[in-house]
């Protein structure tokens, strides 16, 4: 009798401290940055934004697993991203967009109010599926403006030295199509202009830019950013002073400026 009762406590022990217990394993996301499409690498120190967000459709965008990751600032250190505060990960899969130069007041990842005046390029990268058994995100970044670029030469062979003192990208008369401003929709890797208008991008050169008796190469070219648009025959003239006095006006022809690709323009210029 001894024995059995004996016997029934050490089950009940047993019994009594089996537990089940849920874990969680949360690992740190880690953001790797790769080198954009035109091969440019941004340099350590670089500051960038950061949103990280469950993939749905609904207006919450900024939260995962009911934490909100909205804006996170972080700095570009040998090719990673290096936060203030680690951002864990569960099994739930996150999204991860990363889009570059940081800016502090914006808030809405949706409705991103840029302007080519303020940077010469936007930059946006987004990685889908990261979680804890896959926390490593390379994003690489997409150049969210379109480039033109102008090569200018004299109309033929001169020993006469020219040059021109600034460069004008316009809407020809009657025409608002140009636009330095847009808005970026990060959830869908967008960008749009804003309200047409009569936008112009100007350089000015001190000293004045040389022209030569052949068009320059790639380096030497004079670039301006623009937001992608659909561009009719004769809606944008380029405009250039070779003095203060003279202004020669040349039309773009009919196309389409797409984000991240370059659009080059030659140019010849009559030299009196």
């Amino acid at each position: 009798m001894k024995i059995v009762l004996l016997l029934s406590w050490i089950f009940l022990s047993c019994a009594c401290v089996r537990e089940e217990k849920t874990v969680i394993n949360e690992v740190p996301l880690e953001v790797s940055i790769a080198s954009n499409t035109r091969g440019t690498v941004l340099p350590d120190g670089t500051e960038v934004g950061v949103y990280i967000a469950e993939d749905s459709a609904e207006d919450s965008e900024y939260k995962y697993d009911g934490t909100e990751y909205k804006n996170v600032r972080a700095v570009i250190e040998g090719g990673k991203l290096i936060f203030e505060d680690d951002i864990l990960l569960s099994s739930t899969n996150a999204n991860v967009y990363v889009y570059s130069p940081y800016k502090a007041f914006y808030n809405d990842m949706q409705i991103m109010r840029v302007t080519t005046a303020a940077s010469p390029d936007f930059l946006l990268g987004k990685v889908k599926g990261i979680n804890n058994q896959n926390p490593n995100a390379n994003v690489e970044l997409q150049h969210m403006y379109a480039t033109v670029r102008f090569k200018i030469k004299k109309a033929s062979p001169s020993p006469k030295p020219a040059s021109i003192l600034n460069i004008v990208l316009r809407n020809n008369e009657g025409y608002t199509n140009l636009s330095s401003t847009g808005k970026v929709d990060i959830k869908a890797c967008t960008i749009v202009p804003t309200t047409p208008s009569a936008h112009v991008i100007t350089i000015s050169f001190t000293p004045a830019y040389t022209i030569v008796d052949y068009f320059s190469d790639d380096e030497s070219s004079i670039e301006m950013s623009v937001m992608p648009t659909s561009v009719s025959s004769g809606e944008i003239v380029v405009v250039i002073s070779p003095s203060p006095y003279e202004k020669l006006s040349y039309q773009i022809p009919a196309t389409n400026w797409e984000s991240g690709k370059i659009y080059t323009y030659e140019l010849s210029v009559v030299i009196p």
